[in-house]
């Protein structure tokens, strides 16, 4: 499932919902402080053990790479994917610049990177590239990440 992801359905970018669900999550918009993008919360009726809580206020972008984000913490990290485990750190910020350039969240810039390696596999990112040249704003519509995302992956891969 998570390999052939980023494969663009009839131009469009996939659905994370369906993603999140086939891998057995439940995923639930909620009002969360404008701070909060989502997390991890235990729940029993989830296949995985978990429900994915995305901050209902957010655009459908930011919640896309948020649902990414949080399944990456399931996988990367064991204290996440472990019910009975303390309540874990959650970064709380506005911009997605801060996950990958603050030093001291380590773990947040591993499931920004897993969302990155997903999301823009390097062939389909180059096909996009040799299609909409610098059209940064058409290259993130294809793959419904935020121009703002797009950007800090180009700069990483340069």
């Amino acid at each position: 499932l998570l390999r052939n992801f980023n494969f663009m359905n009839d131009g469009q970018p996939p659905s994370v919902l369906t993603l999140a669900e086939n891998l057995g999550f439940v995923v639930e918009l909620r009002s969360l402080p404008r701070s909060v993008s989502g997390y991890l919360e235990a729940d029993v009726t989830a296949k995985k053990g978990f429900r994915v809580v995305i901050n209902k206020w957010h655009n459908v972008v930011r919640r896309r790479f948020t649902v990414l984000h949080e399944i990456a913490h399931f996988y990367l990290h064991p204290q996440y994917s472990d019910p009975l485990a303390p309540t874990a750190y959650r970064a709380e910020t506005g911009s997605i610049e801060h996950f990958y350039l603050d030093e001291d969240l380590a773990e947040e810039r591993e499931a920004n990177s897993w969302v990155e390696a997903i999301v823009f596999e390097q062939e389909a990112l180059n096909a996009a590239k040799a299609i909409h040249g610098d059209d940064h704003r058409s290259i993130a519509r294809k793959f419904g990440v935020s121009r703002e995302a797009l950007r800090i992956v180009l700069i990483r891969r340069k």
